[in-house]
């Protein structure tokens, strides 16, 4: 075991140093004079957050020596976040109430009219806004595997993921069946701009040629549901950020399983260049590391087409946003779309606001091509967009989730009314036909007591409400690993649907008497067409989030953090978002 600590150490530690950092710049931040400075908070997505941390440093550090000064706060909120909470009250764990809003891309604006007209609400944002940069969606392979299909001399698309997601001889069909059936990572369209533009995309590509003006026949044609349906149903989990992916895809690379985990990501191209340099959080701060991956990924520009993900900068028409606030933004966008922050952004990654590449960053040294993409896909309407993303619902796939609540005292039990309050609200995120489960631990006898047996939501819904409404801490010793080791095996047996997301939400301080090693080792020798993957969330106090993470990071899939009770809705949101 002492060798996969030392793989794992350099990812936990990058992990560690990206949470840090944020927090020092936001320290950083508060440290200019706020007397005479008018304040403006951003929220922006989360991919180009620490970087436009970091910008806003530079700016407020220049803006404090003159009159009429301004201080910039940049807020990290997943586009689909914000979006949703800008037509609600203004959630406390996404930070103070934006003035301006930097999603990834201009798709979020116009569903937020869309979303806020049939609330007969006004739009948030003027109709054209801005772009700081741009980042085509691709959709990212180990580098082998997208040899194999033919690149970089044959155009692969959308069609070719369908065909692979639906031929049951999966990779055998081109000489590895060692590498088993395709796997597609893909994060939650509700919430990311990647999941967002992979479904436009899909939509599009199963038309048979169209680049916009998608209709509603469209969606409602049957061999276009087929289509989405069957590269939906590839996917291995969604998520909130392509980050889990990319962070999951490097642990695994690190045990030399680079092939095992997933066959493609359909992220942005900058984040291929962040990954293939060996920085996955995207952080300029940390740069490229000496250990980059062993296996590179390949971008591929979708044949049909793909749309740019072109972070607009949206100055908010909401009563809060003063006029002051307004000329601060302004003199904040000046900065942004200077030369030398211009230069700074391509650097990192990014094309330029009009969507050209910087060829020494856009090249093929990082498996990307700056000739590409050869199409340009255009949004549909907002109401037709709105109706795409409506309809991923019916058209994901489908769960099996067994939600493990650690109810010991020690693990900070006074939290677990909140806890409880959120499990409840997050499971209206989910559809009938997902099966979900409740456990605790300790439990009354064992170390896991069966509170719901997993089963369909349409009949276990009452059930599971009422039991969370009545969770209780517990006395007793930890028994954390030897439950999660039960749920393991409550999952995995004649139950076990390799259709559905297989997965065990962890809720928990991470503390137990029992070494973590060989849980680790399960979990990491689990077969690639039956993985039980264990997404955790830590609450309490001082929790263990060094075996949280290894726990996630073993089964391949996400671990998030609770700060703070308020947090906890938000938060299992996110954690559902991988269903």
């Amino acid at each position: 075991m002492a060798a996969m600590r030392w793989l794992d150490r350099p990812l936990l530690a990058t992990i560690a140093f990206a949470v840090v950092l944020t927090a020092s710049l936001g320290a950083l931040q508060a440290m200019t004079p706020q007397s005479t400075c008018t304040g403006l908070v951003v929220a922006s997505s989360l991919e180009k957050a620490s970087l436009m941390q970091q910008v806003a440093q530079d700016f407020n550090a220049k803006s404090a020596l003159t009159a009429g000064c301004v201080r910039v706060s940049v807020e990290p909120v997943a586009s689909g976040a914000a979006e949703a909470g800008l037509r609600a009250a203004w959630p406390s764990a996404y930070g103070d109430r934006p003035d301006v809003w930097s999603p990834a891309a201009s798709a979020w604006l116009e569903l937020s009219k869309e979303h806020r007209s049939t609330q007969g609400l006004a739009p948030l944002a003027d109709t054209i806004n801005p772009s700081l940069f741009q980042s085509p969606l691709v959709v990212a392979l180990p580098e082998p595997m997208a040899r194999a299909l033919g690149w970089p001399g044959r155009s692969l698309g959308w069609s070719d993921i369908y065909q692979l997601a639906e031929d049951p001889q999966g990779w055998a069909r081109y000489g590895h069946p060692e590498w088993g059936r395709f796997r597609l990572g893909k994060t939650n369209p509700n919430i990311s701009t990647s999941g967002l533009h992979a479904l436009v995309g899909t939509y599009l590509a199963a038309t048979g040629g169209k680049t916009s003006d998608l209709a509603t026949q469209d969606l409602q044609d049957p061999k276009v549901v087929e289509f989405v349906k069957g590269v939906e149903s590839s996917v291995v989990h969604y998520g909130d950020t392509a980050f889990t992916f990319l962070t999951n895809l490097r642990a695994a690379d690190q045990r030399g399983k680079s092939l095992s985990y997933v066959s493609a990501i359909a992220v942005e191209e900058k984040e291929v260049w962040n990954y293939n340099r060996g920085n996955v959080t995207g952080d300029p701060a940390l740069g490229p590391t000496s250990l980059p991956p062993h296996v590179l990924l390949a971008a591929v520009y979708p044949k049909e087409g793909t749309l740019f993900a072109d972070h607009p900068y949206a100055v908010l028409n909401a009563p809060w946003v003063t006029d002051a606030k307004r000329s601060a933004a302004t003199r904040f966008l000046e900065y942004l779309l200077a030369p030398k922050s211009q230069s700074r952004f391509q650097s990192q990654g990014f094309r330029d606001r009009f969507g050209a590449p910087t060829p020494t960053e856009i090249s093929a040294r990082y498996n990307l091509d700056p000739s590409k993409p050869s199409t340009v896909l255009r949004l549909p309407p907002p109401q037709i967009l709105a109706a795409i993303q409506a309809s991923w619902t019916s058209l994901r796939k489908r769960a099996r989730v067994l939600v493990l609540v650690d109810v010991a005292t020690a693990s900070g039990g006074a939290t677990l009314s909140a806890i409880g309050q959120s499990l409840t609200d997050s499971l209206a995120e989910l559809a009938d036909d997902d099966q979900v489960g409740l456990s605790v631990t300790p439990g009354s006898k064992t170390s896991l007591d069966e509170l719901v047996r997993i089963g369909p939501l349409a009949t276990t819904r009452t059930a599971l409400k009422s039991k969370i409404g009545g969770l209780t801490a517990k006395d007793g010793p930890a028994a954390l690993i030897d439950a999660v080791h039960q749920g393991l095996a409550l999952l995995g047996g004649a139950g076990f649907d390799a259709t559905r997301i297989e997965a065990i939400v962890l809720i928990s301080n991470g503390r137990t008497s029992s070494p973590v090693d060989d849980l680790l080792r399960e979990l990491q020798a689990q077969p690639p067409d039956r993985v039980i993957r264990v997404f955790t969330m830590a609450y309490g106090n001082q929790p263990d989030t060094t075996a949280l993470t290894r726990i996630a990071l073993a089964s391949e899939a996400g671990y998030y953090r609770a700060d703070s009770p308020g947090a906890f809705n938000s938060l299992l949101l996110s954690v559902l978002s991988n269903f």
